[in-house]
């Protein structure tokens, strides 16, 4: 890929490229920065049979797979914000998620590395024969455990702002936050990228600092402000309370749970669609930044 190669796109065309059965990794950290402009795409296309690799488990992901997209997860134990779901059968889902974090990161950190597996401390693992297997240090020292590397067909990230070419940034005081979006992005063999806000090449020529992923990383970046919503997106919203309580509460039952669905996702054709639902007094009062880049 080259500079002056444009992969800015719709998020429509962004999820019409993944197909069904597709090995999906999302990005974010806790209940931050969650890709849900583009989860919630991939149900309105009705995505099906996709199998979730992840480091962490949030509404998003649940919302994937009570929609009936997902067909495997296999990722590390509920968030806090999700551990009222955390109980809750997920019906035709084949569910894994004994992993300790750092060893279901670990192997996107392998991809990411273009290594066989990664190296991981022996305790966080059960050994299962599939995904890791004991490794005696060569050099004499402790056991440790070596986890499969994991090379996701899709991953689906969200960040600050990005050009047409797919310099993606974030504000520097949240650089640190968008530490392990770099390595799924580094990962995966396909990278959407959600972004607040798409600003000029100039831009982000000027404030090379703020640059977390250079051109030729990602495959689509795709505007979608408060795209991350419910959940919070650093230094520029806080996450919606009561958005995250409507879900929780319809997502345990079914009948509920279509009802969210049809109001929150299918009769809305697109994000902006989504954002006018939820109206400008809602949206200012999640507020923290109002302007990104000058």
């Amino acid at each position: 890929m080259t500079q002056s190669e444009n992969i800015y796109a719709t998020i429509e065309h962004a999820v019409s490229r993944i197909a069904d059965g597709a090995i999906l990794a999302l990005g974010g950290h806790e209940n931050d920065r969650h890709p849900t402009a583009v989860v919630r795409e991939i149900i309105r296309q009705g995505k099906r049979g996709l199998q979730i690799a992840g480091f962490r488990y949030g509404s998003d992901l649940d919302m994937l797979a009570r929609a009936g997209c997902v067909a495997t997860i296999n990722t590390s134990p509920a968030s806090e914000d999700l551990s009222p779901l955390a109980d809750l059968p997920l019906p035709e889902v084949v569910v894994s998620t004994h992993m300790h974090p750092d060893v279901a990161f670990a192997r996107f950190h392998a991809a990411a590395s273009d290594l066989p597996y990664a190296l991981v401390k022996a305790y966080m693992a059960n050994h299962d024969g599939a995904e890791t297997a004991a490794a005696p240090d060569i050099f004499g020292g402790e056991l440790a455990t070596a986890v499969k590397r994991m090379s996701p067909d899709v991953a689906i990230i969200h960040a600050h702002a990005a050009d047409i070419h797919g310099n993606v940034q974030m504000d520097v005081d949240a650089h640190a936050e968008f530490a392990r979006d770099i390595v799924l992005a580094r990962a995966a063999k396909y990278v959407i990228v959600s972004v607040e806000q798409i600003v000029s090449p100039q831009t982000t020529a000027n404030a090379p600092w703020r640059t977390v992923l250079p051109a030729g990383l990602a495959d689509c970046v795709v505007e979608a402000p408060y795209g991350a919503h419910p959940s919070a997106c650093t230094a520029r919203y806080t996450a919606d309370g009561q958005a995250a309580v409507d879900y929780l509460t319809a997502a345990r039952t079914a009948g509920l749970l279509e009802q969210w669905l049809a109001a929150s996702v299918y009769s809305l054709p697109n994000h902006q669609a989504y954002l006018n639902r939820l109206g400008m007094m809602r949206i200012q009062a999640i507020t923290t930044k109002r302007s990104a880049y000058a």
